[in-house]
């Protein structure tokens, strides 16, 4: 054998066994389990499950435990179905492979995963039941319905005139707080999705693929969840009529119309509510309503207007992406042009506001907007132009262009409800167990209510410079509470506070706080002021909550200044958070540590 040939076989064998090492790294995600594993409720659900039109087939999986530097096997009935890796953003985590079309998106808990794939063209979800097991469906693609978008087609149904505006007015502007969503649901809902922390989890779910859906087409807005709670309302598979300005009286499901109204005995609470949390648009799930989803107006300019509604059964709330095609009705989005071009109303408030499809056969798909006029599957992308998918361009200028609307609209769809500069929080709430809750002020917020979390609850509370906290305050054991000083002016020529700056220095009464030098270079000091008080506390957390320092702990103080040090070599570098507690009342600092 020639010296080249031995170089070869070397060669070659040396690859053999690289490949079998890489091969032998891959994980594999699934294993298999049972349904006799469930408890009895559990069977119950998988079985209703089961039978529902949509679903094609199902089987109970266990998930392995995630490696985040792994590559993983997506394997069913022992075939590999393709490989790829997690990546992951917060509770948020995508599932990605070498090609475009084949993905996962899902919410990540306690080493569970809900959310779906689409790989060869077939679309799978996934939603944990128990035990850390799952239910993998396979979607029966034909038999997921359109969102009906009013049962007397909402292409009728406008609020403003044609708006035409320069293309570049809004890529000067990137905004950068949020569009505060308030999401109802009904006990027909929550059942339809499995239970109370089922149904709170595919909301958080939509709103992620929400968000994701504007980052993938380049979009400045940004939608939060500021409350989610059970409403006790029996829903009506019913419709009536409701006048909308220019266009008379046109048919809306009656859910909607209740929601919409203030006094008519149906849901008031969630006013309210929306009130005492700032939410621009409220969202109501409902169980089998037979409309899918439904805006009550497109481009919603008043705090009338914002509503929107949205069925919990088949895949409408998460991997259709209703959630996002409604919201975006609201945002002033309408649908692709084949789905009513003709209509008179149809390029009214932008003529560019339609979404796209591309019909290529195997390789055609839609944006968020549209209708399935060109027999392809939805995609988690918005129509526009400057985007290409798989090499293609995904819109017009001056028709399909679902980004351009949204960038546009989206300064006047955030002050449909102002975030209070200093927010005095008098009334009671109760944020029930699973439920979500995010209050947020620009400057102060002051909770001097009954203010209780539930166990599993998640609750945040955000302000700019000071967070208080009266003694009506629970947070309840199993409960998840987070308190942030933050800058959350979303003004865009609001001055944006920075890691150089020196703060001002909080206070209560006679109570003073202050840090220097802030930012923190080496040795600083904390100057305390007060009256006499009882229960003093002192300490400093790091920017995940932990106790890093304490200065004070439940003690009485009399009148006077206390003084102390904060050493910076004896911690990292980073944002800390000097917490005050003074007779149920709260004083925060925000601190960076630059040593």
């Amino acid at each position: 054998m020639s010296f080249n040939k031995i170089k070869w076989v070397v060669f070659f064998y040396m690859f053999l066994v690289m490949v079998n090492t890489l091969h032998s790294k891959e994980k594999i995600l699934f294993h298999k389990s049972s349904i006799s594993e469930l408890s009895n409720l559990k069977k119950e659900f998988i079985e209703s499950t089961q039978k529902m039109k949509h679903i094609e087939e199902s089987r109970i999986v266990g998930i392995n435990e995630i490696d985040f530097n792994e590559e993983y096997k997506i394997e069913l009935n022992d075939s590999v179905l393709t490989t790829g890796y997690f990546e992951q953003k917060g509770s948020f985590v995508k599932f990605k492979t070498s090609k475009i079309v084949d993905y996962g998106t899902f919410i990540y808990k306690n080493n569970t995963l809900r959310g779906h794939f689409k790989i060869n063209n077939k679309l799978f979800e996934l939603k944990p039941i128990e035990k850390k097991l799952h239910i993998l469906i396979t979607i029966d693609k034909s038999e997921i319905k359109e969102e009906d978008c009013s049962l007397n087609s909402l292409e009728t149904i406008e609020s403003s005139e044609n708006k035409e505006t320069s293309y570049n007015k809004f890529l000067s502007t990137k905004i950068e707080c949020s569009t505060n969503i308030l999401v109802a649901y009904t006990p027909e809902a929550y059942n339809v999705r499995g239970g109370i922390s089922d149904i709170n989890d595919d909301i958080q779910l939509a709103v992620q693929l929400t968000n994701e859906s504007y980052e993938n087409s380049q979009i400045n807005q940004k939608v939060n969840i500021v409350r989610t709670i059970l409403t006790n309302y029996s829903e009506s598979l019913t419709d009536q009529y409701a006048y909308l300005k220019y266009h008379g009286n046109v048919l809306i499901p009656t859910d909607l119309i209740r929601l919409q109204n203030k006094t008519d005995g149906y849901m008031d609470e969630l006013h309210n509510l929306r009130d005492m949390y700032s939410a621009d648009f409220v969202v109501l799930i409902v169980g089998n309503s037979g409309f899918g989803g439904v805006a009550r107006v497109i481009n919603a300019e008043i705090e009338e207007e914002a509503f929107c509604a949205i069925e919990a059964t088949g895949t409408f709330l998460t991997s259709n992406y209703t959630f996002a095609h409604e919201l975006g009705h609201l945002m002033g989005a309408r649908h692709d042009y084949g789905a009513g071009g003709a209509n008179t109303y149809y390029n009214i408030p932008f003529a560019y506001g339609h979404g796209y499809c591309y019909s290529s056969g195997s390789g055609s798909w839609r944006t968020i907007m549209s209708y399935n006029s060109c027999g392809a599957d939805r995609i988690n992308y918005w129509s526009n132009p400057n985007v290409t998918y798989g090499g293609v361009v995904m819109g017009t200028t001056n028709r399909e262009d679902n980004a351009h609307v949204l960038n546009e609209t989206e300064i006047d769809i955030k002050d449909i409800l102002v975030t209070p500069t200093n927010y005095y929080m008098t009334d009671d709430d109760i944020v029930d167990e699973y439920d979500i809750a995010d209050l947020v002020a620009f400057e102060l917020l002051d909770v001097e209510s009954e203010y209780i979390n539930e166990p599993n609850s998640e609750v945040t509370f955000r302000a700019g410079n000071e967070i208080r906290i009266g003694t009506g305050f629970h947070s309840k054991s199993g409960s998840e509470f987070h308190a942030f000083i933050d800058n959350v002016d979303c003004s865009p020529s609001s001055k944006r506070i920075n890691e150089t700056q020196e703060f001002d220095s909080p206070n209560i009464g006679n109570t003073v706080l202050s840090i220097s030098p802030n930012p923190v270079t080496s040795i600083s000091d904390i100057v305390l002021t007060v009256g006499t008080s009882d229960n003093v506390s002192l300490i400093l957390y790091d920017n995940l909550g932990n106790k890093r320092l304490s200065y004070l702990e439940d003690v009485s103080l009399k009148s006077g200044t206390y003084n102390y040090t904060l050493d910076g070599n004896e911690l990292n570098s980073g944002m800390f958070v000097l917490i005050l507690k003074i007779d149920g009342r709260i004083i925060t600092e925000k601190i960076i540590n630059l040593k």
